[in-house]
């Protein structure tokens, strides 16, 4: 990979976590304490919703398959992967991210914490710990840029084409 290739996947890759990293929310770098959220509990937040970012979004389908897309014209990006819980709080995603120039494989991990009904998350392993789904409910809440169905192909198929077209 050149040295432009790789600054452009940088740019490309940040501009795209700014989607999904919870920032312009309050947080707090200290552990919330509470209890981690189960595999059954993750995977009923997640299953068969689209978690809609600033330019872009990733779709959690019921059989764990994961595709996203993020940007447009040359900074186009999609990708195609698998997504999964664990009983330590953790939804990660594990994707081949497509992009002008090639290709890389990024895992990427969210840690869960509940305080009584309260959810907090962050970016695993370091970030810091914000308030994901208050209770009740906030329409500014992160939780709440997680819709049912799939709203990811007609924009992953236009990323797709973007990204075949300049190789």
């Amino acid at each position: 990979m050149n040295s432009i290739t790789a600054r452009l996947l940088s740019l490309i890759m940040a501009a795209a976590w700014l989607g999904w990293s919870g920032t312009g929310h309050a947080s707090e770098s200290r552990d919330p304490g509470g209890t981690v959220l189960s595999a059954g509990e993750l995977y009923e937040i997640y299953k068969n919703r689209t978690w809609l970012w600033d330019k872009g979004a990733g779709h959690f389908a019921v059989d764990r398959r994961f595709t996203a897309w993020s940007g447009d014209g040359s900074s186009a990006t999609y990708a195609d992967g698998r997504w999964h819980v664990t009983d330590k709080g953790q939804m990660c995603f594990s994707a081949v991210w497509h992009y002008q120039g090639g290709e890389k494989p990024v895992v990427t991990c969210f840690g869960h914490r509940k305080v009584g009904r309260v959810i907090y998350q962050r970016k695993e392993p370091s970030g810091s710990w914000y308030a994901f789904r208050n209770f009740p409910r906030k329409r500014t809440d992160e939780s709440e840029k997680l819709v049912s169905g799939n709203r990811v192909d007609g924009d992953f198929n236009k990323a797709a084409a973007l990204v075949a077209g300049s190789r």
